[in-house]
């Protein structure tokens, strides 16, 4: 959100729309401050904020900074925020070739001495990034190196898969999407670091395409499957640059279809938020062949037959969430998990409680086993009793 823009109006429609954070660049210090104290008298909070001391720090050359220089100057800053207790982080920086670690790594640091209640906000790049952008030579050894040099506090990228169709058209990037989603999960999980992921919201620039209900809700049910802790959204505002590729309702549109799963997740994800990743499946066609683990009946859950794809993750208290894998508008797909016969759990995701599985409706069960009939992009979240 930029300056002027959040407002009692504003803060309504976040609310109404599922939101619980955004991001801020307001200006440093009484710009910043307002935003603040306004997101504060609703309840909502600031993942993520801008200040440009801080900002413009993580672009400098380490070499020429002591880390006390760099702790008194997260001090001078954090002080601005003393009465902010919704501040919950500062963003540092975006997509940062790995010659910037060594920075970022004092700065981390410094934010854990000073102000251990807030984050370091560092959006990673993507896995399409080239050599040069990464500063390394592959991606996995971008991701090792920035959590050895830096430390971070969470693992946070940004991966927009939805092409035009001149670039590819629809999913053009469904491979590395599934590769960074495993990537980040393996690193995570090896150094216990929650993950993020920053979705696609905006047609953004000249390749990528608009998305709507669907695919905004494809983008945050996969995610949630792989155990990924936070979702976020790129962009909810139109940025000046880019006006031109929006229509008149663009940014309508682009709020309708991230409320839409939104309210769809929201408890969804909170009950997931406390559970721990155990294993990651493929059902039917994979798009990354290197990074996704194709099910089998050992897995747990049956024999599954469908025409259909699913992306299904397993939890370490039992539960399973189970997301139809198809991205675009069509028919519902059912899947029978033959010979899979357990007395089931279901979490309610507009109730966000716990029910026999008997009272969802995309769940029956039949003496060859449970079947799971899934809108593209829906899922359930279930566990035996």
């Amino acid at each position: 959100c930029a300056a002027g823009s959040v407002d009692d109006a504003l803060c309504e429609k976040l609310i109404a729309g599922g939101y619980n954070a955004v991001q801020l660049d307001c200006g440093d210090g009484e710009g910043n401050r307002a935003a603040l104290k306004k997101l504060e008298s609703y309840g909502l909070y600031c993942d993520a904020m801008i200040d440009h001391r801080l900002y413009n720090l993580a672009y400098a050359n380490a070499a020429d900074y002591s880390y006390e220089q760099v702790r008194d100057t997260v001090a001078a800053v954090n002080a601005d925020y003393a009465d902010c207790p919704n501040l919950l982080g500062y963003f540092l920086i975006d997509e940062p070739n790995a010659e910037r670690f060594e920075m970022l790594g004092m700065l981390v640091r410094a934010i854990r001495e000073v102000c251990p209640d807030k984050e370091g906000y560092i959006n990673l790049f993507p896995s399409y990034a080239n050599g040069t952008q990464l500063g390394k030579p592959s991606y996995e050894s971008y991701i090792s190196s920035f959590i050895a040099t830096v430390d971070p506090q969470f693992l946070q990228f940004d991966n927009y898969t939805f092409n035009l169709e001149e670039f590819g058209g629809q999913i053009n990037n469904a491979s590395p999407f599934f590769n960074d989603l495993a990537v980040i999960r393996k690193w995570g999980a090896r150094f216990g670091i929650d993950a993020e992921i920053n979705v696609q919201l905006d047609r953004w620039t000249s390749y990528v395409d608009e998305v709507g209900p669907t695919q905004v809700l494809w983008e945050v049910n996969i995610p949630l499957a792989y155990g990924f802790k936070r979702i976020s959204y790129f962009t909810f505002f139109d940025y000046t640059g880019f006006t031109s590729l929006h229509s008149p309702n663009f940014q309508e549109r682009r709020y309708e279809a991230s409320k839409t799963a939104n309210l769809k997740t929201v408890k969804v994800a909170e009950e997931l938020f406390g559970k721990q990743s155990v294993a990651v499946y493929a059902f039917g066609e994979r798009d990354n062949l290197e990074y996704e683990v194709a099910y089998t009946a050992d897995a747990g859950l049956g024999t599954i037959q469908s025409a259909g794809r699913a992306v299904i993750g397993t939890f370490d208290d039992g539960s399973v969430y189970f997301v139809n894998r198809a991205a675009y508008e069509g028919d519902a797909d059912t899947f029978l998990l033959g010979g899979y016969t357990a007395d089931l759990d279901w979490f309610d995701p507009t109730a966000g409680v716990w029910k026999d599985a008997g009272e969802c409706p995309a769940m029956t069960k039949s003496a060859d086993g449970w079947s799971i009939t899934l809108d593209p992009a829906e899922a359930v979240l279930f566990r035996a009793k």
